[in-house]
């Protein structure tokens, strides 16, 4: 029986697993250089840090708050990211996505149980998602 692969759930695990790891590190560090290294290492992984507003704006004012962002880790095929609501005025509920050419962005199960994609506590990488996402400014 031949299984097969799923190479954008084993890039978002691989993602996961670092995310995960480095707020460990955060949490052991036992001084601000260490931490500072640490941050510095978490603005090193994306390739993009993006938002969007669902709203209109008036030609000449820049008025439009963002309501979502996307942190983007990989392209291609397969695509990850990690998308955020922004319309609380902060980064909030993290979910780690992937795409692959034609498809839509599809969310990643994190947990133990036998149906998720991504098989972790989902209680600290939920933790370590909000605290990644909040290592970079979602201002203009």
């Amino acid at each position: 029986m031949k299984t097969e692969t799923n190479h954008a759930i084993d890039n978002g695990r691989g993602h996961l697993e670092n995310i995960v790891d480095l707020f460990r590190q955060y949490q052991n560090a036992d001084s601000h250089d260490m931490q500072e290294t640490i941050q510095n290492r978490c603005h090193e992984i994306p390739l993009s840090i993006d938002w969007r507003s669902s709203g209109w704006c008036p030609v000449g004012q820049n008025t439009c708050k963002p309501d979502e962002g996307q942190i983007l880790l990989t392209t291609g095929g397969p695509a990850l990211r990690i998308l955020v609501d922004l319309s609380q005025g902060y980064a909030c509920d993290p979910a780690l996505q992937w795409q692959d050419w034609g498809t839509p962005y599809y969310t990643l199960s994190i947990g133990k149980e036998e149906w998720c994609d991504i098989k972790m506590d989902a209680e600290e990488s939920e933790e370590a998602l909000d605290w990644f996402v909040s290592m970079f400014w979602w201002g203009e």
